[in-house]
């Protein structure tokens, strides 16, 4: 007795040929899933121009945090030929929580670098806002990059939160002396 045509005999696929189906699934369905909960680390005001008598106060500011942030830590990059830091404290994110925060900053002079290590006591941070307040005074005149070095987001269960890093400028005028005075005197000033 033969078989009609529409009644043809289908085979299934061995489990090692429905293990890459199972792996792209996975990739399409997970994956996009993080890329979107990604951070952004900017800054703001991301530009600015002063005299070298004033100071610059700038906040490291995050967009849109995912999960339930714990900690991090920052390493903020600028030109020390051309702005010192004066001080790094943590942001109204931590601060404006209701429960306890830790912020640690060595602040030296002529780094060319800010360390700062923040984290929350017991809270759950999330959202977008202020991750930390640095100020910086004009040193010589000139245009200073400001950028995110290096940094660590990390959640409740010490997880890493993924982010994506902004930049900013700051541009010091400091005048020069305008009098005249003798090779000798101006020797003296530099011995």
């Amino acid at each position: 007795m033969a078989r009609p045509a529409h009644h043809r005999r289908t085979t299934r696929p061995s489990a090692a040929a429905a293990l890459p189906a199972v792996f792209l699934a996975i990739l399409l369905f997970v994956l996009p899933g993080r890329a979107r909960a990604q951070a952004t680390i900017g800054f703001a005001p991301d530009h600015g121009q002063f005299q070298c008598t004033e100071t610059w106060t700038v906040d490291v500011v995050v967009d849109g945090i995912p999960t339930d942030l714990r900690g991090a830590c920052l390493v903020v990059g600028f030109d020390r030929n051309v702005i010192r830091p004066l001080s790094a404290t943590a942001g109204d994110m931590f601060t404006d929580g209701g429960c306890a925060w830790f912020a640690h900053s060595p602040i030296v002079a002529d780094a060319d670098s800010v360390v700062l290590s923040l984290a929350t006591l017991g809270c759950t941070v999330t959202g977008a806002g202020s991750l930390a307040h640095l100020s910086f005074a004009g040193h010589a005149g000139g245009v200073s990059p400001i950028v995110l070095r290096r940094a660590q987001l990390r959640d409740g269960v010490n997880a890493p939160i993924p982010y994506v890093a902004g930049s900013a400028q700051v541009s010091f005028d400091c005048a020069v002396a305008s009098e005249s005075r003798s090779w000798g005197t101006l020797k003296s000033l530099y011995r």
